[in-house]
């Protein structure tokens, strides 16, 4: 019984790594090729960057669909953190652009 929980723990990290490795190969090859115009190529960016976290989650972390409140609380910390850098990087982003644009001194 134990070998074959290994054997399926072990499938489930593979196919996870498969599908991980697939989701930062799109992206890449869609900016260093040139496949797509600007705008899909930043939505297409975006999609796959959601999928994979979608992905590490099931794959890595072995959440699944039960609805245990540490998953819940999991899930949400992670939206937390990601809007916590997203927000922040780009509050800091515009702002350093309002201020040379505008000659304000800092």
């Amino acid at each position: 019984m134990a070998e074959r929980s290994r054997k399926h723990d072990s499938l489930i990290y593979l196919s996870g790594y498969g599908v991980a490795l697939v989701l930062t190969l799109i992206p890449f090859g869609a900016v260093a090729f040139g496949w797509f115009s600007f705008t899909v190529t930043i939505w297409l960016i975006a999609v796959c960057a959601v999928a994979q976290v979608v992905t590490h989650l099931i794959a890595f972390l072995h959440l699944d669909r039960s609805s245990q409140l540490e998953d819940l609380l999991l899930v949400l910390f992670t939206l937390l953190i990601i809007g916590m850098v997203l927000g922040g990087g780009l509050w800091v982003i515009f702002d350093l652009n309002a201020r040379m644009a505008t000659g304000v001194p800092g």
